[in-house]
């Protein structure tokens, strides 16, 4: 008998999901296993490193169009098991399973909430409290015809685990595999700082806060030259506009430059001329019970991070010897801490060192690869 087939379903990750493609599926090929990524927010069709993209632009579909189509790749490759990223082709799986494969196992792979804020944000009102309860019992609902679970992080476990004690799972984090990070030690230049911000720009996740924090700093020390590098997309129209009326407030003497969203495999190229990495994401229910993935990279890269002291990070990640955890309001604080490393250069350079010895040690994809596979195996 041969290896098993593994279809990865999507509804919100891109094709290329550095967790999905980059990390999962290609450790599953390494092994010898038949492994697809069907993704519906975005077409195409073809075979990169040994793993099968046949994916569609469900983006103008209906949620009822949507599973169809889930369920007509599931028949074509009729895989042994199927790993979803959300409720919606987690239900498909289920109904595929149902009517055609009784024998597939369905994983759920947990790493976002469920409904989040980004799901009710056309709602309102009383409107908003009906939708949150409809999308949360949908979800539980998807989530009992699993057969098991993948939790990335701690907190978004707890539910699931009271309300299924008894379905087998598994904790596969956000480390990064280091052969994907181009490491390069990072020194700080007399009178001049490169700050970095990346992922998706908007306020909730910080992006003023960021700005404002660099603002701070200026007036603190306006004869230091502060760039500003930032990588990532915008969300939507209003999120652009509002993030070039913050840059165009900034002092001619701070520089920046912007740069789009970057294929996994090049973004540590494009990071490795800052000094620090920022995420200054308001703290909130949501937010706070989020373990934020880029803190991983941003260790791999071997560089301090500044980042809002939310639960989870103090819950999974041990920041104090590689950065700050901080008020992401108290941007002046903020920007005495930054201070501190162009004063006490020492300080960067042992932040930065531990940065790097921590991915090592302990935040790598090498740590978690086994029991992933061996989870994987046991169904």
């Amino acid at each position: 008998m041969g290896k098993k087939k593994i279809i990865f379903i999507t509804s919100a990750h891109l094709a290329h999901d550095d967790r999905i493609f980059y990390h999962m599926a290609l450790s599953l090929v390494a092994l010898g296993f038949e492994v697809q990524i069907s993704a519906g927010s975005e077409f195409l069709e073809t075979r990169e490193k040994g793993v099968d993209f046949k994916c569609f632009d469900g983006n103008s579909h209906s949620k009822q169009k949507k599973v169809e189509k889930f369920q007509e790749l599931l028949s074509e490759f009729t895989p042994d098991i199927v790993i979803s990223s959300e409720p919606l082709p987690l239900y498909a799986a289920s109904q595929y399973k149902k009517n055609t494969n009784n024998k597939v196992k369905v994983i759920y792979d947990i790493t976002e909430w469920y409904p989040s804020k980004k799901n009710l944000i056309q709602y309102s009102g009383a409107g908003k409290f009906f939708f949150f309860f409809k999308l949360l019992l949908f979800n539980y609902f998807a989530a009992s015809k699993a057969d098991g679970f993948i939790f990335g992080e701690r907190y978004k476990q707890v539910l699931y685990r009271m309300i299924f004690p008894f379905k087998p799972y598994e904790y596969v984090t956000y480390y990064p595999h280091l052969k994907y990070i181009n490491y390069t030690p990072s020194k700080l230049s007399p009178g001049k700082i490169v700050l970095g911000y990346t992922g998706k720009i908007s306020e909730e996740k910080g992006f003023k806060n960021f700005i404002s924090t660099v603002k701070s700093l200026s007036r603190q020390r306006n004869e230091l030259k502060i760039f500003v590098k930032i990588v990532g997309w915008f969300a939507d129209k209003n999120d652009e506009i509002e993030a070039h009326n913050l840059l165009n407030e900034l002092e001619p003497s701070i520089q920046f430059q912007f740069l789009g969203r970057q294929s996994f495999p090049e973004l540590s190229n494009e990071l490795a001329d800052i000094n620090v990495f920022f995420d200054l994401r308001k703290i909130d229910f949501e937010n706070n019970h989020c373990l934020p993935i880029k803190v991983f990279y941003y260790a791999a890269c071997g560089r301090p991070v500044v980042y809002s002291g939310l639960k989870a990070l103090k819950k999974e990640v041990e920041v104090d010897p590689f950065g700050f955890l901080v008020d992401p309001e108290e941007h002046e604080t903020i920007a005495a801490k930054l201070i501190k490393y162009l004063d006490e250069p020492h300080l960067y350079d042992e932040h930065c060192k531990n940065a790097r010895k921590w991915a090592e040690n302990n935040y790598n994809w090498e740590r978690i690869e086994k029991g992933f596979i061996d989870f994987i195996n046991a169904f």
